[in-house]
């Protein structure tokens, strides 16, 4: 009887032991499967929204109007300096997008189309809905893009005929090139840099006030994409 109950107390023994190393084990394989479920985690959470880039053309017109408050262009004498400056961005930035309009003649007439959605202002639809390849797409943005320049140098001409004001000549002296370089055909075409189509749509004049208004922008309809009752 005491040799059954000694062997009894050895297996009972082992089993313990047994559990305490399946235990253990267990325990092991948690704390290894734990960092893997944290990578997982933080690989599946959502990344920060990327702070507002801060461009030089927002920079400029402040430290421009500063500098026009402190000294006088008029009394210092450069007037002519300044028309001959305005006249000679002018000229340097219809003939920049003709290099432009050059290397977007050169682009393939197939490939793949892009979805370009419709453009809203004030309400109204301006622009429809459509798809273009990438040549037609850099050529409409092209001809947009002229258009700046031309009905820029007639208004500021305009208004320094009228008031011989020289603030907004030497603001679109500064500006027209700076915007131009900061353009998505710039940076493609003369740069070569490679930039997703369509571009971004630059903030319109009343898009402050849609906070105030209580309203924000619906995704979807700017998009053009019809919302359906589920």
């Amino acid at each position: 009887m005491v040799v059954v109950e000694e062997v009894e107390e050895e297996t009972s023994k082992d089993q313990t032991g047994a559990k305490k190393a399946a235990g253990q084990g267990a325990d092991k394989s948690g704390d290894q499967q734990k960092p893997a479920a944290a990578v997982e985690a933080a690989a599946a959470a959502p990344a920060a929204p990327a702070a507002p880039e801060m461009k030089l053309s927002q920079i400029l017109p402040m430290v421009a109007m500063m500098g026009l408050q402190k000294y006088n262009l008029e009394e210092m004498g450069l007037v002519h300096h300044v028309e001959i400056a305005y006249i000679v961005v002018q000229v340097l930035c219809l003939g920049f997008l003709y290099v432009v309009y050059l290397q977007i003649n050169k682009m393939a007439d197939g490939g793949k189309k892009i979805k370009i959605p419709e453009v809203k202002q004030m309400g109204q639809v301006v622009s429809p809905a459509k798809e273009q390849t990438a040549k037609e797409y850099d050529m409409e943005k092209f001809k947009e893009a002229l258009k700046q320049p031309v009905m820029g140098a007639v208004i500021m001409g305009g208004i320094y005929y009228k008031w011989g004001s020289l603030m907004p000549l030497v603001m679109q002296v500064l500006m027209t090139p700076m915007q131009f370089y900061e353009s998505p055909l710039f940076q493609i075409h003369l740069l070569g840099k490679k930039m997703d189509r369509p571009f971004p749509v630059p903030p319109g004049p009343f898009d402050a006030l849609k906070g105030l208004t209580g309203g924000e922008p619906d995704p979807a309809a700017e998009a053009g994409v019809d919302k359906k009752d589920d």
